[in-house]
Formats: structure tokens, sequence, C-alpha cells
């Protein structure tokens, strides 16, 4: 059903008392003007797609509109109803989209966040592109807190250190690596994989390590 009202104010009232699929936003209307109707509408329709109407082809406008939460926009007079109906569902449909994207994007960090181990990525120059894991608590980091630097620079290149980037540099070359590995007091089993590109070509690698310290160390007492 298509709801109309000549007001911005109006138009937010019904928010409040209607189910509304999307919201087809004119920014020009008696009591509310430009970027500051845009601005209004999403602040109160947060889980609303909306679509812009503009008088002219700004383009300037039109991108503003779509940073302030718009999904997209329409020049008035400048598309058939039939074209105006496709930009409205697929305005819906990428809302959609977005949200469910989203959605899993946070439990998909939840679950890295408390899994006991550390998984990252990192670039083909070897730096660090990533880094989640509830095991990064052992070595006193925060997630993505060395994104950015590159592994030389955070092993400092000394003992094992230079065997883990030496692994890495293998994995730039297409192998799997495993291997096990001292750090800050902890052993650490490590697997490195090639990280592919979507055309296949490799553009960096990504790594899991599992804390064995203790593992280790039961081995060690069943075996002395």
């Amino acid at each position: 059903m298509l709801v109309l009202s000549e007001s911005l104010t109006g138009a937010l009232e019904r928010l409040v008392t209607e189910t509304v699929d999307v919201i087809l936003l004119d920014l020009w209307l008696p009591d509310s003007e430009g970027m500051a109707t845009c601005h209004r509408v999403a602040s109160k329709a947060r889980n609303i797609p909306i679509v812009v109407m503009t008088g002219t082809d700004d383009r300037t406008l039109a991108t503003e509109a779509m940073h302030s939460g718009a999904q997209d926009y329409l020049v008035k007079g400048a598309f058939p109803g039939s074209a105006i109906v496709r930009v409205l569902q697929y305005a819906i449909d990428r809302y959609h989209f977005q949200r469910e994207l989203a959605q899993r994007e946070s439990h998909y960090h939840q679950v890295l966040n408390h899994v006991p181990a550390i998984i990252w990525t990192t670039d083909s120059k070897l730096s660090i592109t990533s880094a989640m894991g509830a095991g990064l608590q052992l070595l006193d980091l925060d997630p993505n807190q060395i994104v950015g630097k590159r592994l030389e620079e955070y092993f400092r290149i000394t003992g094992e250190a230079e065997g883990a980037v030496r692994a890495h540099q293998r994995a730039l070359h297409g192998e799997s690596v495993a291997f096990e590995t001292e750090w800050h007091g902890r052993t650490f089993e490590v697997k490195l994989e090639p990280l592919h590109e979507p055309e296949q070509a490799i553009g960096g690698a990504i790594g899991i390590a599992l804390d064995v310290t203790d593992r280790r160390a039961l081995d060690r007492e069943i075996n002395f």
C-alpha cells in the first residue's frame, strides 16, 4: 500500500504507528529542506530503507544522502513509474542483504573473539591485515591491535621468530606450512595457508595458532 505525506512532521508521526517497507523521500518539504530532511528521517527510520528524490542531478547532494543512510536516489522526472518501482524494490532487497551481512559479520567476530586461538592474515608483503581470537590475550594484545605492522617488525627477527617469517614466505609461494614456535614464553602450534584472491592469485597468508604449552608440559611429565 502506498502512503503519502505532504510534510516531514506528518511522515515521522506515521512511522511510529504504521509498518513501512521503504521510504521515497523528497528532500524539499514545507517543513524541512535539503540534507536536514534526510538526517531527520534516517535518525527516526533506522530499520527502513530510504530512497531520496532530488530536483536536479546533483551528484554531491546524492552522495551525501547515501552517506547519511539513504540506499539510493532518484532525479524527479528522469525515470518512468516502472523504473521507480524497481529502484524501491532493489533498495529493500539491498538493505536487508546488508543487514544480514552485518549480522553475520558480527556473529563471526564474536565467535573468533571466544575461540582459544589466534587467527590472522597478511598481505603479499607480509603486513598483518587482521588478528583475531581469544588467544591474543596470551600475548597481551587486543583484536587487530597489530594490523599494519610487518611480521619482521612484530617478531623483530630473533630466534624462532625468524623461522616464522620464513614459513609465511613459503605460504606466499603456495605451500601449506605447519610448525611449532615459542613466543612470549608460550608454545604454539601454527598452521599457515596461502590466501587466494578472487583471481586465484595468492594475495597473502592466513594462519591459526593454538597454545599447546600445557599439553606439551603434560607430555613431558608422562614421558619422564
